[in-house]
């Protein structure tokens, strides 16, 4: 009788786990993005804007492309059409609130 139940729970647990995909290189790349431009659009001035992009190049002595050229690539590359859109969203709005973020500056004499 026992074994039938852990047999019962186990076969329970595979079918609870088939329905869960766990995210792949496309999908990090485009959660990353969208916190990075979470990050950007609460930058209140300019200066929070560097310290932002500051802990998202690539270090000094190293070569090759930015860390956001990068997760830009893996989703243009390896994604879906509909990966791709939602690439071009994020982008969107991070250019919206950069430039509403340069207005407000250059209004007040900065930037």
């Amino acid at each position: 009788m026992k074994h039938h139940i852990f047999v019962a729970f186990g076969a329970a647990l595979l079918v609870a786990l088939a329905g869960c995909k766990t995210p792949g290189p496309v999908e990090n790349a485009l959660t990353e993005l969208g916190e990075y431009k979470d990050e950007m659009c609460a930058c209140p001035k300019r200066d929070c804007v560097f310290r932002v992009e500051a802990a998202h190049t690539v270090p000094e002595g190293q070569s090759g492309p930015s860390w956001t050229q990068r997760r830009e690539d893996r989703v243009t590359k390896e994604g879906s059409p509909e990966d791709r859109t939602k690439l071009a969203a994020i982008k969107a709005q991070l250019d919206k609130c950069l430039a509403d973020l340069a207005a407000r500056e250059a209004a007040t004499g900065g930037w």
